[in-house]
């Protein structure tokens, strides 16, 4: 593998979610939901204390030369119950920006990363079409007093993944099983998007999409692959890939949200509603074709001889990034990948995952796919949804149980620093951390 250099202006970075982070989101749903439900018996608790501690992590990132930072603000932090703004939290959220832009840091800031106020979810959450004007209130509040500090806004993080493991698998609050509930929140989150995405151009960018904010979402895509030449196993393959990949682009270009989560009707401004598009990958699924019901795909997922995982268990395809990337290549619109790491506790898989990533990533840009940022996921190790603090994705390890949660590095947090002060991949930096 030779060295790699990135365009000019590119920005490195990481990726954070603010319930993850930040603890004692006590208004949330979430917060109301997790005792008894997350994997190793704790909550979300204190998570890393980033509310009061967020001085120090950013100047750890200003010192590994990162030019930028994905955060989320809580809405149930904001607005704990209806039309009550909290003035104390959102001055906090200021200062948090305020700091990231004195240390020349760029700001993506996320509206809605997967957590409601518990007031919106006992009224029927996405369900619900008030949700939708509760949102876009909440949208022209965050903007009017913050609005001056981000340089991209993503209004959804991954609304696949919310809107499957919250109302198809059901493992996520509120823990329901249909489709067609599935279908009515897709429409309201990409209603609400589309809303969002019309409060923040009139109020900060005019009339002009090229030249006023950054605006669109984080998409979750994964890169399907069958697992024969079979017509089943293609058919399963094209199927999942259309579902979960491209039915979310077509949404966002035409404003027509296609089966199985959409419903065929145009969604009101949806079409063109976006003036960049994230990418979160992590994975590829080898499947096969099975009767097993739509939660599982109608497929069962293999892996082929010689794959690699993670502590998740997810299969390690450093190519599947390339493909999803050339995917959203043909919006025509700058591409940022808004997340992509991997769980690795003992950080043994980790340096060559962002390595090989990184290469496809280049090799994207060099295909013609305008790609001006990489947002590692994530900074430390933190809540991660059902699975609690038992998957470590951090750069910086970090372990609920420490009363001081000390912020450990790890070998691949000096590497991603080199990364980004070179601005690419140096042939030292491939020496010394792809070395077998």
């Amino acid at each position: 593998m030779n060295s790699l250099s990135f365009p000019e202006d590119f920005l490195w970075g990481v990726a954070t979610s603010g319930h993850q982070i930040e603890g004692n989101n006590t208004a949330s749903d979430w917060w109301a939901w997790e005792p008894g439900k997350i994997e190793g018996g704790l909550t979300s608790g204190r998570a890393c204390d980033s509310w009061n501690r967020y001085e120090e992590d950013y100047a750890t990132m200003q010192s590994m030369g990162l030019n930028a930072y994905r955060m989320g603000i809580e809405w149930a932090r904001v607005e704990p119950r209806p039309s009550m703004w909290d003035d104390e939290a959102f001055a906090r959220y200021e200062a948090m920006m305020e700091s990231l832009s004195e240390k020349g840091i760029a700001i993506c800031l996320t509206l809605y990363h997967w957590v409601l106020p518990k007031w919106v979810a006992d009224q029927g959450g996405w369900e619900n079409p008030a949700t939708c004007d509760a949102f876009l209130r909440f949208t022209e509040e965050v903007v009017t007093r913050l609005g001056k500090y981000p340089l991209l806004w993503c209004t959804l993080n991954e609304p696949n993944v919310y809107t499957m493991f919250s109302y198809v698998t059901g493992e996520f609050p509120p823990e329901k099983r249909s489709l067609k509930a599935a279908r009515t929140v897709t429409r309201h989150l990409l209603t609400a998007h589309s809303g969002a995405y019309s409060i923040i151009t009139d109020s900060l960018g005019g009339s002009d999409k090229h030249k006023g904010p950054l605006i669109g979402i984080a998409h979750n895509m994964t890169d399907f692959v069958p697992a024969s030449p079979g017509r089943l196993d293609r058919a399963i393959s094209q199927y999942q890939a259309r579902a979960w990949n491209s039915s979310y682009i077509k949404a966002l270009a035409t404003g027509v949200m296609p089966r199985p989560f959409g419903n065929g009707k145009p969604i009101p401004d949806l079409a063109g509603s976006f003036n960049y598009i994230g990418l979160n990958y992590y994975s590829r699924r080898t499947v096969v074709f099975r009767l097993n019901g739509i939660s599982n795909g109608f497929s069962k997922e293999v892996y082929p001889e010689g794959t690699r995982f993670n502590d998740f268990g997810w299969a390690i395809c450093p190519e599947g990034i390339y493909n999803c990337l050339l995917e959203l290549g043909v919006l025509k619109v700058p591409v940022y990948i808004t997340e992509n790491g991997t769980a690795d506790a003992k950080d043994t898989i980790r340096p060559r995952y962002i390595i090989e990533h990184l290469r496809e990533v280049r090799r994207a840009i060099g295909s013609g796919v305008d790609v001006r940022g990489y947002f590692h996921w994530t900074f430390q190790d933190n809540f991660e949804w059902r699975a609690g603090y038992t998957q470590k994705f951090g750069l910086f390890g970090l372990g609920p149980a420490d009363p001081e949660l000390e912020r450990t590095p790890r070998r691949s947090a000096e590497m991603y620093a080199r990364i980004a002060r070179a601005n690419g991949i140096t042939e030292d930096i491939i020496k010394e951390y792809l070395r077998e």
